[in-house]
């Protein structure tokens, strides 16, 4: 969807342009830059987040506190700056999207669980994950509807544009 800037009489698409010039009425010249990332986080409201795995009890993942940004290569610059660039990289365990096709706000979990931990999505997590990217090699990460993770479930190992059923219904995360 294009979701435009009103300048007076002049009507820009954000996601269309990166520079944009517009001449409006034949007088009013109007010369600005617009970043698509600017427009696509900050006015959709959209976060994305890195959290890192500190502790596992009893079969439940403690996570530090969440980190946020606008722009999701700057919230993983946040990973590589506050966990190190190697264990960012090597230890990234999931990437979970609130929209399909990897779009909309996402989380980003880094840490060493991929032998079973689990994950409770709180806040504005839980519920609302349609897309996530895997990175726990042959063990899946398994989506359940339940908190106790039971019932209803999706298993990915990979990626997963779309979690389908299981689209915005998750409340538990099983890493392995």
């Amino acid at each position: 969807s294009t979701h435009p800037i009103r300048m007076r009489s002049c009507l820009i698409p954000l996601d269309t342009f990166r520079l944009a010039a517009a001449v409006c009425l034949g007088t009013q010249l109007i010369v600005g830059v617009l970043v698509a990332d600017v427009a696509s986080a900050a006015e959709h409201g959209q976060r994305h987040c890195v959290v890192k795995v500190i502790a596992e009890e009893d079969g439940q993942i403690v996570t530090g506190e969440e980190r946020c940004s606008a722009n999701y290569a700057e919230a993983r610059a946040f990973a590589s700056e506050a966990f190190g660039a190697a264990e960012a990289s090597t230890n990234t365990v999931g990437v979970h999207f609130t929209g399909t096709n990897f779009s909309g706000s996402s989380i980003t979990i880094v840490g060493t669980i991929c032998s079973g931990g689990v994950w409770y999505p709180t806040g504005g997590w839980n519920n609302n994950i349609a897309s996530s990217y895997h990175y726990c090699g042959s063990k899946p990460t398994i989506f359940y509807e339940s908190s106790s993770c039971s019932g209803t479930s999706r298993a990915i190992y990979g990626s997963s544009s779309t979690l389908f059923t299981m689209n915005d219904r998750a409340s538990c995360v099983r890493y392995g």
